[in-house]
């Protein structure tokens, strides 16, 4: 059964302003996009988490398992892939457009 839900993409930022040259990207699925489990989060750490973009789409499941699939020679670890081009965002967007998902605002993606 389809259901519609979100694709986001996530990564790393340093809490204090500070470059970090780290080039992983988390590519995540979800039904929620306020869902509190997507922030990766303490108070002590100074490198946090924040979802850079996210995409509605109306067969979830699918649409993760196909972009995931095609960019699976970039997978590090389970939803974290490699970006050195620093193209990945792009890359997933022009996927999930062409397949009729819908870009999210980013002043409605949760911090």
């Amino acid at each position: 059964m389809k259901k519609d839900g979100f694709i986001y993409i996530g990564e790393y930022y340093h809490k204090h302003g500070k470059e970090l040259s780290l080039t992983e990207k988390k590519l995540g699925k979800t039904r929620d996009l306020s869902d509190p489990n997507l922030a990766v989060s303490s108070e002590e750490l100074t490198i946090g988490y924040v979802i850079k973009q996210a995409y509605s789409v109306q067969d979830v499941d699918m649409t993760f398992d196909l972009i995931t699939a095609f960019i699976d020679a970039d997978r590090l670890t389970g939803d974290w892939f490699e970006d050195h081009n620093n193209n990945l965002k792009a890359r997933i967007e022009k996927f999930i457009v062409t397949m009729g998902g819908m870009k999210i605002d980013s002043d409605v993606l949760p911090l």
